[in-house]
Protein backbone atom coordinates (compact mmCIF):
# COMPACT_ATOMS: atom_id res chain seq x y z
CA UNK A 1 0.00 0.00 0.00
CA UNK A 2 1.19 3.52 -0.76
CA UNK A 3 2.46 5.30 2.34
CA UNK A 4 0.90 8.62 1.28
CA UNK A 5 -2.05 10.04 -0.62
CA UNK A 6 -0.90 11.13 -4.08
CA UNK A 7 -2.34 14.54 -5.04
CA UNK A 8 -1.61 16.90 -7.90
CA UNK A 9 -2.36 20.61 -7.69
CA UNK A 10 -1.92 23.01 -10.61
CA UNK A 11 -0.20 26.35 -10.06
CA UNK A 12 -3.37 28.43 -10.82
CA UNK A 13 -5.14 26.69 -7.90
CA UNK A 14 -2.32 27.11 -5.37
CA UNK A 15 -4.13 29.65 -3.22
CA UNK A 16 -3.35 30.33 0.44
CA UNK A 17 -5.95 27.92 1.77
CA UNK A 18 -4.79 24.87 -0.15
CA UNK A 19 -1.12 25.69 0.47
CA UNK A 20 -1.81 25.86 4.21
CA UNK A 21 -3.66 22.54 4.09
CA UNK A 22 -0.84 20.87 2.14
CA UNK A 23 1.63 22.04 4.78
CA UNK A 24 -0.65 20.79 7.56
CA UNK A 25 -1.13 17.38 5.92
CA UNK A 26 2.35 16.90 4.42
CA UNK A 27 3.01 13.76 6.49
CA UNK A 28 0.08 12.15 4.65
CA UNK A 29 0.42 13.72 1.20
CA UNK A 30 2.67 13.14 -1.81
CA UNK A 31 2.30 16.55 -3.48
CA UNK A 32 2.95 16.89 -7.23
CA UNK A 33 2.85 20.42 -8.68
CA UNK A 34 1.58 21.00 -12.21
CA UNK A 35 2.40 24.24 -14.00
CA UNK A 36 -1.25 24.65 -15.00
CA UNK A 37 -0.37 25.47 -18.60
CA UNK A 38 -3.39 23.61 -20.00
CA UNK A 39 -5.75 25.27 -17.51
CA UNK A 40 -4.33 28.67 -18.39
CA UNK A 41 -4.57 27.95 -22.11
CA UNK A 42 -8.27 27.09 -21.80
CA UNK A 43 -8.94 30.30 -19.89
CA UNK A 44 -6.99 32.41 -22.39
CA UNK A 45 -4.62 33.63 -19.66
CA UNK A 46 -1.15 32.22 -20.38
CA UNK A 47 1.30 31.83 -17.50
CA UNK A 48 4.55 33.75 -17.62
CA UNK A 49 7.70 31.75 -16.86
CA UNK A 50 9.07 34.42 -14.50
CA UNK A 51 5.86 34.35 -12.47
CA UNK A 52 5.99 30.56 -12.20
CA UNK A 53 9.64 30.66 -11.11
CA UNK A 54 8.95 33.33 -8.47
CA UNK A 55 6.13 31.16 -7.17
CA UNK A 56 8.48 28.17 -6.88
CA UNK A 57 11.00 30.30 -5.00
CA UNK A 58 8.39 31.39 -2.45
CA UNK A 59 6.60 28.05 -2.08
CA UNK A 60 6.69 27.12 1.65
CA UNK A 61 6.36 23.39 0.96
CA UNK A 62 8.63 21.17 -1.12
CA UNK A 63 6.72 19.24 -3.82
CA UNK A 64 7.53 15.61 -4.50
CA UNK A 65 8.18 16.84 -8.05
CA UNK A 66 7.09 19.80 -10.18
CA UNK A 67 6.56 20.17 -13.91
CA UNK A 68 8.23 22.64 -16.23
CA UNK A 69 5.99 25.28 -17.79
CA UNK A 70 4.94 23.94 -21.18
CA UNK A 71 3.14 25.97 -23.83
CA UNK A 72 0.17 24.29 -25.49
CA UNK A 73 0.73 23.99 -29.25
CA UNK A 74 4.22 25.49 -29.13
CA UNK A 75 6.95 22.80 -28.95
CA UNK A 76 9.79 25.29 -29.39
CA UNK A 77 8.68 27.48 -26.48
CA UNK A 78 8.00 24.37 -24.40
CA UNK A 79 11.59 23.21 -24.84
CA UNK A 80 12.93 26.74 -24.30
CA UNK A 81 11.07 27.07 -21.00
CA UNK A 82 12.48 23.78 -19.76
CA UNK A 83 16.04 24.71 -20.71
CA UNK A 84 15.66 28.16 -19.15
CA UNK A 85 14.47 26.61 -15.88
CA UNK A 86 17.47 24.29 -15.87
CA UNK A 87 19.84 27.23 -16.41
CA UNK A 88 18.20 29.03 -13.48
CA UNK A 89 18.92 26.10 -11.20
CA UNK A 90 15.50 24.43 -11.13
CA UNK A 91 14.98 20.71 -11.62
CA UNK A 92 11.52 20.45 -13.18
CA UNK A 93 9.93 17.48 -14.89
CA UNK A 94 9.82 18.33 -18.63
CA UNK A 95 6.56 17.89 -20.53
CA UNK A 96 6.39 16.20 -23.94
CA UNK A 97 3.34 17.28 -25.95
CA UNK A 98 1.78 15.90 -29.18
CA UNK A 99 3.12 18.85 -31.17
CA UNK A 100 6.73 17.91 -30.40
CA UNK A 101 9.06 15.73 -32.43
CA UNK A 102 9.65 12.35 -30.82
CA UNK A 103 13.39 13.06 -30.80
CA UNK A 104 12.66 15.56 -28.00
CA UNK A 105 12.00 12.63 -25.68
CA UNK A 106 15.62 11.52 -25.89
CA UNK A 107 16.74 15.13 -25.57
CA UNK A 108 14.81 15.45 -22.32
CA UNK A 109 16.29 12.28 -20.88
CA UNK A 110 19.77 13.78 -21.24
CA UNK A 111 18.96 16.08 -18.30
CA UNK A 112 16.33 14.16 -16.35
CA UNK A 113 15.29 10.62 -15.44
CA UNK A 114 11.57 11.40 -15.57
CA UNK A 115 9.30 13.13 -18.12
CA UNK A 116 5.64 14.02 -18.38
CA UNK A 117 3.46 13.34 -21.41
CA UNK A 118 0.65 15.84 -22.03
CA UNK A 119 -2.22 16.30 -24.47
CA UNK A 120 -3.44 12.73 -24.09
CA UNK A 121 -7.06 13.60 -23.36
CA UNK A 122 -7.43 15.25 -26.77
CA UNK A 123 -5.11 12.83 -28.55
CA UNK A 124 -6.71 9.64 -27.34
CA UNK A 125 -9.21 8.32 -29.88
CA UNK A 126 -9.01 6.01 -32.85
CA UNK A 127 -5.30 6.72 -33.24
CA UNK A 128 -4.60 7.21 -29.54
CA UNK A 129 -3.36 3.71 -28.84
CA UNK A 130 -0.87 3.94 -31.70
CA UNK A 131 0.37 7.27 -30.32
CA UNK A 132 0.78 5.87 -26.80
CA UNK A 133 2.63 2.81 -28.09
CA UNK A 134 5.03 5.14 -29.85
CA UNK A 135 5.52 7.17 -26.66
CA UNK A 136 6.37 4.07 -24.65
CA UNK A 137 8.64 2.79 -27.41
CA UNK A 138 10.67 5.99 -27.27
CA UNK A 139 10.79 6.13 -23.46
CA UNK A 140 12.28 2.60 -23.43
CA UNK A 141 10.96 1.68 -20.01
CA UNK A 142 12.17 4.90 -18.37
CA UNK A 143 9.87 6.74 -15.92
CA UNK A 144 7.03 8.67 -17.55
CA UNK A 145 3.99 10.47 -16.18
CA UNK A 146 0.72 10.55 -18.15
CA UNK A 147 -0.82 13.97 -17.55
CA UNK A 148 -4.58 13.99 -17.08
CA UNK A 149 -4.95 10.36 -18.15
CA UNK A 150 -5.88 7.41 -15.93
CA UNK A 151 -7.94 5.18 -18.23
CA UNK A 152 -7.75 1.79 -16.42
CA UNK A 153 -7.17 -0.38 -19.50
CA UNK A 154 -4.27 1.88 -20.58
CA UNK A 155 -2.75 2.16 -17.10
CA UNK A 156 -2.79 -1.60 -16.61
CA UNK A 157 -1.36 -2.27 -20.07
CA UNK A 158 1.49 0.27 -20.14
CA UNK A 159 2.12 0.56 -16.39
CA UNK A 160 3.45 4.15 -16.43
CA UNK A 161 5.53 5.31 -13.50
CA UNK A 162 2.75 7.75 -12.62
CA UNK A 163 -0.39 9.46 -13.93
CA UNK A 164 -3.07 11.86 -12.75
CA UNK A 165 -6.68 12.80 -13.33
CA UNK A 166 -9.50 15.00 -12.04
CA UNK A 167 -12.04 12.36 -13.09
CA UNK A 168 -12.57 11.32 -9.49
CA UNK A 169 -14.69 14.48 -9.02
CA UNK A 170 -16.94 14.01 -12.04
CA UNK A 171 -19.92 12.70 -10.04
CA UNK A 172 -20.70 16.34 -9.16
CA UNK A 173 -20.46 17.41 -12.81
CA UNK A 174 -22.15 14.58 -14.67
CA UNK A 175 -24.38 12.80 -12.17
CA UNK A 176 -22.48 9.52 -12.46
CA UNK A 177 -21.05 7.63 -9.52
CA UNK A 178 -17.79 5.67 -9.97
CA UNK A 179 -17.90 2.33 -8.16
CA UNK A 180 -14.75 0.27 -7.63
CA UNK A 181 -15.13 -3.39 -8.56
CA UNK A 182 -11.53 -4.41 -7.89
CA UNK A 183 -8.38 -5.16 -9.92
CA UNK A 184 -8.00 -1.56 -11.06
CA UNK A 185 -11.50 -1.38 -12.55
CA UNK A 186 -14.58 0.70 -11.78
CA UNK A 187 -18.02 1.09 -13.30
CA UNK A 188 -20.28 4.13 -13.50
CA UNK A 189 -23.79 4.21 -12.12
CA UNK A 190 -26.50 6.86 -12.42
CA UNK A 191 -29.30 7.38 -9.93
CA UNK A 192 -31.79 5.98 -12.44
CA UNK A 193 -29.74 2.80 -12.69
CA UNK A 194 -29.59 2.60 -8.90
CA UNK A 195 -33.38 2.89 -8.67
CA UNK A 196 -33.74 0.00 -11.13
CA UNK A 197 -31.47 -2.09 -8.89
CA UNK A 198 -28.33 -3.18 -10.77
CA UNK A 199 -26.93 -6.69 -10.90
CA UNK A 200 -25.62 -8.39 -7.75
CA UNK A 201 -21.96 -7.75 -8.61
CA UNK A 202 -22.52 -3.99 -8.54
CA UNK A 203 -24.62 -4.14 -5.37
CA UNK A 204 -21.82 -6.06 -3.65
CA UNK A 205 -19.22 -3.56 -4.88
CA UNK A 206 -21.25 -0.70 -3.38
CA UNK A 207 -21.49 -2.64 -0.12
CA UNK A 208 -17.71 -3.10 -0.12
CA UNK A 209 -17.45 0.68 -0.29
CA UNK A 210 -19.56 1.04 2.86
CA UNK A 211 -22.98 1.82 1.36
CA UNK A 212 -25.98 0.12 -0.24
CA UNK A 213 -27.63 0.52 -3.62
CA UNK A 214 -30.68 1.86 -1.73
CA UNK A 215 -28.51 4.73 -0.52
CA UNK A 216 -27.73 5.69 -4.12
CA UNK A 217 -31.38 5.47 -5.12
CA UNK A 218 -32.24 8.43 -2.88
CA UNK A 219 -32.33 11.85 -4.51
CA UNK A 220 -30.58 13.42 -1.52
CA UNK A 221 -27.59 11.14 -2.13
CA UNK A 222 -26.79 13.13 -5.27
CA UNK A 223 -27.15 16.65 -3.87
CA UNK A 224 -24.63 18.88 -2.10
CA UNK A 225 -20.83 18.97 -2.05
CA UNK A 226 -20.41 15.93 0.20
CA UNK A 227 -23.25 13.73 -1.03
CA UNK A 228 -23.06 9.94 -0.94
CA UNK A 229 -22.38 9.63 -4.69
CA UNK A 230 -19.38 11.95 -4.27
CA UNK A 231 -18.11 10.00 -1.26
CA UNK A 232 -18.40 6.66 -3.09
CA UNK A 233 -16.60 8.08 -6.14
CA UNK A 234 -13.79 9.50 -4.00
CA UNK A 235 -13.52 6.24 -2.05
CA UNK A 236 -13.38 4.36 -5.36
CA UNK A 237 -10.54 6.46 -6.73
CA UNK A 238 -8.46 6.36 -3.57
CA UNK A 239 -8.74 2.55 -3.60
CA UNK A 240 -7.86 2.53 -7.30
CA UNK A 241 -4.81 4.65 -6.44
CA UNK A 242 -3.76 2.30 -3.65
CA UNK A 243 -4.18 -0.82 -5.80
CA UNK A 244 -2.36 0.70 -8.79
CA UNK A 245 0.75 1.34 -6.72
CA UNK A 246 0.52 -1.97 -4.88
CA UNK A 247 -0.05 -4.20 -7.92
CA UNK A 248 1.64 -2.49 -10.88
CA UNK A 249 3.86 0.12 -9.15
CA UNK A 250 2.05 3.04 -10.83
CA UNK A 251 1.60 6.19 -8.75
CA UNK A 252 -1.87 7.56 -9.49
CA UNK A 253 -2.35 11.20 -8.47
CA UNK A 254 -5.74 12.74 -7.74
CA UNK A 255 -5.93 16.27 -9.16
CA UNK A 256 -7.44 18.69 -6.63
CA UNK A 257 -8.31 22.35 -7.05
CA UNK A 258 -9.36 23.50 -3.58
CA UNK A 259 -9.25 22.59 0.10
CA UNK A 260 -12.63 20.85 -0.11
CA UNK A 261 -11.31 18.45 -2.76
CA UNK A 262 -8.10 17.85 -0.84
CA UNK A 263 -9.94 17.16 2.40
CA UNK A 264 -12.40 14.85 0.66
CA UNK A 265 -9.52 12.79 -0.73
CA UNK A 266 -7.76 12.78 2.66
CA UNK A 267 -10.91 11.59 4.41
CA UNK A 268 -11.15 8.61 2.07
CA UNK A 269 -7.43 7.96 2.45
CA UNK A 270 -8.03 7.70 6.20
CA UNK A 271 -10.99 5.42 5.54
CA UNK A 272 -8.86 2.89 3.65
CA UNK A 273 -6.04 3.17 6.17
CA UNK A 274 -8.22 2.55 9.21
CA UNK A 275 -6.92 -0.33 11.39
CA UNK A 276 -9.91 -2.50 10.46
CA UNK A 277 -8.95 -2.33 6.78
CA UNK A 278 -5.13 -2.53 6.90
Amino acid sequence: MSSKLNVLVAYPYMRKGIVAELIKQQSKVNFLLDSGAFTAWKSGKPIQLDDYCRFLDALPITPWKYFALDVVGDPIKTMENYQTMLKRGYKPVPVFTPSQDFSDIEEYYKTTDFIGCGGLTDKYGSSGLVYLKKIFTYTKGRPIHLLGFTKPVIVKHFKPYSCDSSSWTRSQRYGLCDIYIGKGEYIQLSRRQAINKPRAEICNAIKNLGFTVSDLAKEASWRGDTNIATIISARTWVKYMIDAEKNISTKLFLAVGDTNGLNTALKEWDYWNAPTRT
